[in-house]
């Protein structure tokens, strides 16, 4: 897309929306329709008339890259943004070489983001590094995101191990040494440390979870310098990356190159709602940060991530009621000590709805063994609730 491309004036009589009135600010192009659903939609006009609806709304994800997502899914832009961190004398190994750009965000692509979310790029950017991974004779690089300011950074798991050398380069160029705290398999997150910095910029994890079908801004390069956009395809998905079956993942349209490993995905709010964990052959696959944030605190405290368990087995049921139909419990676990049996089926966990089993599964990794969670379930045509206390896995 070049600058100016969807720069004409609008000066057609303003019409209703083709957005229904609950619609939410990132949309994908499937949910929109027009009064002519077997004719062709012409993005410009669908640009015109959903700015014309919202017009507090003219901003990138609007008046440049909604026009363009109509016509094309997915759009990928670069930009060059602020280096916030230069001049900030942290002590540090050296500059790295070819160190990255710090000019200011490029007025000509300005118009494709609001100042809010170029503000929230620039803000996030600032806080990503990249890690320099090397085993033997192979090495390998991924992003990864300072999440707390002496120097905790969320990496993916995928290749990092006790023996692996580990160089960080912060956004401004700056070159550490760094050294693994904890890595966790099930979520495909790991942190890393660098000794000798003290007040770097930290990202913060939003609580918000994503839908499917919403869109997601990945910022590809530390400082800033090149993001992508593109969709959400499914939610609590288990796929396999690096030998490891992951758990509670987003699943993207975001290609490899698109969106790499250690990413984060900004939504249109510019809040950090997933790190991308690694790709599968139908695009990348990312961490949500509700999971993220619960695995990097367990990591930074001790090195490794213990969860609640119920001690079930059970099917995802998707009739009537949706939920967890449970087929077999362990003698020793919390549901049967509260009643629960085999043919039961779980349909909440603590007042929030639970529709698979892969949901159950994501929402227990992130609590603690001994907290107190109330189980809502349908035994027969009754629906009932208990009170029970998670265990801890057997083999932890």
């Amino acid at each position: 897309m070049t600058p100016g491309e969807f720069d004409e004036p609008l000066d057609e009589d303003p019409r209703s929306p083709l957005l229904p009135p609950d619609d939410r600010l990132w949309r994908h192009p499937s949910e929109l329709g027009g009064p002519h659903p077997t004719l062709p939609l012409d993005p410009v006009v669908v640009r015109r008339r959903w700015l014309l609806s919202h017009p507090s709304r003219r901003s990138a994800l609007t008046a440049g890259v909604v026009g363009a997502l109509l016509a094309t899914g997915v759009v990928a832009l670069g930009t060059h943004l602020a280096d916030s961190m230069e001049g900030s004398g942290l002590s540090r190994l050296g500059r790295a070489s070819g160190g990255l750009q710090t000019t200011p965000l490029a007025t000509a692509v300005g118009h494709e983001l609001s100042s809010d979310l170029a503000t929230d790029v620039t803000r996030v950017s600032a806080a990503m590094v990249f890690v320099a991974v090397t085993r033997g004779a192979t090495s390998a690089s991924v992003r990864g995101l300072i999440v707390r300011a002496d120097g905790m950074i969320l990496v993916p798991a995928n290749g990092l191990t006790r023996t692996a050398s580990l160089l960080v380069t912060l956004a401004n160029g700056d070159l550490y040494v760094g050294s693994l705290v904890g890595a966790d398999a099930t979520s495909g997150l790991a942190i890393v440390h660098i000794n000798g910095a003290t007040g770097l910029p930290t990202a913060l994890l939003s609580a918000d979870p994503m839908t499917d079908d919403s869109f997601a801004l990945a910022v590809t390069t530390p400082g800033g310098t090149a993001f992508s956009l593109g969709a959400v395809r499914g939610l609590y998905a288990r796929p396999r990356v690096g030998g490891h079956r992951l758990l509670g993942q987003l699943t993207t349209d975001l290609s490899p190159s698109s969106g790499p490993p250690g990413s984060p995905l900004l939504a249109s709010t510019g809040a950090v709602e997933g790190i991308i964990t690694g790709s599968t052959r139908d695009g990348a696959v990312a961490a949500p940060a509700a999971l993220a944030a619960a695995v990097a605190d367990e990591l930074m405290a001790t090195g490794q991530v213990s969860h609640g368990w119920l001690g079930l087995e059970g099917t995802t049921t998707t009739g009537r009621p949706a939920g967890v139909r449970v087929t077999s419990l362990a003698a020793k676990g919390s549901l049967a000590a509260a009643g629960i049996k085999p043919g039961d089926v779980i349909v909440s966990l603590d007042r929030t709805p639970v529709t698979s089993l892969a949901e159950l599964r994501a929402e227990l990794y992130v609590l603690q063994p001994g907290t107190r969670v109330r189980i809502g379930f349908v035994a027969g045509a009754l629906r009932s609730a208990r009170s029970v206390v998670l265990g801890a896995t057997p083999d932890s």
